[in-house]
């Protein structure tokens, strides 16, 4: 949100990859002109920053509710891939998608007006859901983690089964590097996505393997009338969108992906659990008298 410090930072540097941006949580939202303002004007203060400093390489984390997010509803059968981006003008537009859209779009402006001499080769890798074990115990958890940690607590009875597009965090990483010197990158848009699950698929494997360890995790589906009634009364969040999106198949295309990346993908399976372990092991997540201690299924970073 200041000017100062940007300088030093990026001084010395060939490459800077802008990871910043808030997801808030649902009762801590900032005001929208004040959430965007700060996405928006904080990818120019390091662009412009990068640009002094002879910067020559920059990778921007998009988010594929760029492409997708309330209040627009999966259509189904469309394939959706990197041309696919919101109107920043979409009537009641979820403000972290518009943030997003919006510090996109001011990159790319910037970096298309620069001079031939001060030119900046520009990445955005459009994420899906990034899913993997936490490195190091969290203050407070958003996002995959918050969710995650719903439903191993049994904090919620039931499900809405909705599809959960997603890629192991750690192959996220391995993207970013692997973007600093791929030349197939350069002034690219891309969407990184490995697997897509459904939430019923996602509670019974967590069930199958945490049940017999003492958790109670629910595999019982929401009715869509309970949704529908909830959504009356629930004033602070509009479920419209979710309603729309029930048992709906969400189709993502990561051909780009592969054909601009040597990776390897982790089995999505694979990256579910790894997730809930470490919660435990990390004290993210309660750990239950019968749960297997750490090390009975390795952590693998």
């Amino acid at each position: 949100t200041q000017d100062k410090g940007w300088d030093q930072a990026v001084s010395g540097c060939w490459a800077v990859i802008h990871l910043a941006g808030v997801m808030p949580s649902t009762n801590n939202y900032p005001p929208k002109d004040v959430f965007i303002e700060t996405a928006e004007q904080g990818i120019l203060r390091i662009l412009r920053a990068a640009s002094r400093a002879g910067v020559k390489k920059f990778v921007h984390a998009g988010d594929f509710a760029e492409c997708i997010a309330d209040p627009m509803p999966i259509i189904e059968g469309k394939v959706y891939c990197e041309d696919d981006i919101m109107s920043a003008d979409t009537p009641n537009i979820d403000r972290y998608a518009l943030s997003k859209i919006l510090s996109e779009k001011a990159a790319w402006k910037f970096v298309e007006s620069l001079p031939e001499g001060k030119k900046i080769d520009l990445t955005v890798l459009v994420s899906c859901a990034n899913i993997g074990p936490p490195a190091y115990k969290l203050p407070n958890m958003r996002g995959t983690l918050q969710t995650s940690n719903v439903i191993l607590s049994g904090g919620i009875p039931g499900y809405v089964n909705v599809e959960l597009s997603f890629i192991d965090v750690r192959d996220t990483a391995n993207i970013y590097i692997q973007c600093l010197t791929n030349k197939k990158a350069v002034n690219q848009r891309i969407v990184i996505m490995a697997h897509t699950f459904w939430i019923k698929d996602i509670c019974k494997l967590l069930s199958n393997e945490f049940s017999p360890q003492g958790y109670s995790i629910y595999t019982n589906k929401f009715p869509t009338f309970m949704i529908r009634i909830s959504n009356f009364f629930c004033r602070n969040v509009d479920l419209s969108c979710l309603i729309a999106n029930i048992d709906k198949k969400l189709l993502i295309s990561n051909k780009k992906m592969k054909e601009t990346f040597e990776i390897k993908l982790r089995d999505g399976v694979d990256t579910i659990l790894d997730t809930a372990y470490a919660m435990i092991d990390l004290g993210l997540a309660s750990k239950t008298s019968k749960y297997r201690k750490a090390g009975s299924r390795q952590i693998k970073q």
